[in-house]
């Protein structure tokens, strides 16, 4: 299931991001969230401004995500679109050494902790690609090709 306002956040997000956007559309979007009957909060407008750069309206748009879809376990996966996964997990660090929070401190490595595993499909990993024999149902040559291919960060798509 998804929510109605994150459909709205996601959309004035991809607005702003892909640039050409008009500015009244995507305060539009993120107005309709913060006026919902029961919450009624003040408009963009009202508290930002009229005239907001590309880099403030996305700060308003990821503020607005927070504060909308807190709990909801959607936080971690806006810190990884953004790239803002290490500053979270320094302020983390900051805060535990700062207060000696007893939980086990956290390591961020861009490098590693930006990418996400993906599994092999059960085609690659039920077959016997890296058979060396001719007369298999895959073909002589076709092995040093997968093998190729599956070592290299799993480009599956190129064969």
């Amino acid at each position: 299931m998804v929510r109605y306002a994150e459909v709205l956040l996601s959309l004035a997000e991809a607005m702003v991001q892909k640039g050409g956007y008009v500015y009244s559309d995507v305060t539009a979007l993120v107005n309709e969230v913060r006026q919902r009957a029961d919450v009624n909060m003040p408009t963009v407008e009202e508290v930002e401004g009229t005239v907001l750069s590309k880099d403030e309206l996305l700060g308003v748009i990821k503020h607005e995500r927070r504060v909308e879809l807190a709990f909801e376990g959607l936080r971690l996966f806006d810190l990884y679109r953004w790239k803002e996964l290490d500053k979270a997990v320094a302020n983390i660090e900051n805060e535990r050494t700062t207060y000696s929070l007893a939980y086990e401190a956290r390591k961020f490595n861009g490098e590693r902790d930006y990418v996400w595993p993906l599994r092999l499909p059960n085609w690659i990993l039920t077959r016997n690609w890296f058979s060396t024999t001719c007369g298999s149902n895959v073909g002589c040559g076709f092995s040093s090709q997968v093998t190729r291919i599956v070592t290299k960060e799993y480009e599956l798509d190129k064969f």
